[in-house]
C-alpha cells in the first residue's frame, strides 16, 4: 500500500510536470493566435466604422 502510494505521487508528478509543460507551449500557441484573432477583430471593427462612415 504504502509503495503503491509513493508510486501514484511520483507518477502524479510527472504527469502534473508533462501537463505543466503542455500548458506552457499551448499557452505560447495561444497567445499567437490571441494576438492575430484581437488584431483581426481590430480590422473588422475599423472596416465597419469606415463603412458607416462612407453610408452617411
Amino acid at each position: 500500500m504504502e509503495v503503491d502510494l509513493n508510486f501514484h505521487l511520483v507518477s502524479g508528478h510527472t504527469n502534473w510536470q508533462r501537463g505543466y509543460l503542455r500548458e506552457q507551449t499551448n499557452r505560447r500557441k495561444y497567445a499567437v493566435y490571441e494576438r492575430s484573432f484581437v488584431l483581426n477583430q481590430y480590422t473588422c471593427i475599423m472596416l465597419a466604422l469606415l463603412s458607416l462612415q462612407t453610408e452617411t
